[in-house]
C-alpha cells in the first residue's frame, strides 16, 4: 500500500511534468537537468536551520533577489548557469538587488 504522501508527490510530479517541458527542453539544449522540487513542511528542521544560520556556523549564498512578477526571469538566470549563489524570488521585493545589497 502507498503512503498518501508518496501519491501526493507522484500526482504533483504529473501536473508540473506538462507545465515545465518548455523549461526542461531549453534545459535539455543547455546540457542540464531540470526539476521541480517539493519538500514537506518541517517545523523542527528549520528552527534547527534558523539557529545555525543566527548562530554563524552555516550561511547561504545568494546571488540575486528578484521580486515575483520576475520570476520567469530568474528561472531564465538559472538556466544560463553561472550564477553564483541562489537566486530567490521574494513575493515583498520591491525589485532586483544583488546579492551585495542584501548581505548583512
Amino acid at each position: 500500500m502507498r503512503k498518501p504522501a508518496l501519491v501526493r508527490s507522484e500526482r504533483r510530479r504529473e501536473s508540473t511534468g506538462a507545465l515545465s517541458a518548455s523549461l526542461r527542453r531549453r534545459a535539455r539544449a543547455r546540457g542540464v537537468a531540470y526539476r521541480f522540487l517539493f519538500i514537506e513542511p518541517d517545523a523542527e528542521a528549520l528552527s534547527a536551520i534558523s539557529r545555525l544560520v543566527d548562530e554563524g556556523v552555516i550561511s547561504p549564498v545568494v546571488g540575486r533577489v528578484l521580486p515575483f512578477e520576475d520570476t520567469l526571469k530568474a528561472l531564465e538566470q538559472v538556466l544560463a548557469g553561472g550564477t553564483r549563489g541562489k537566486v530567490l524570488v521574494a513575493a515583498d521585493a520591491p525589485g532586483e538587488q544583488a546579492a551585495s545589497e542584501t548581505a548583512t
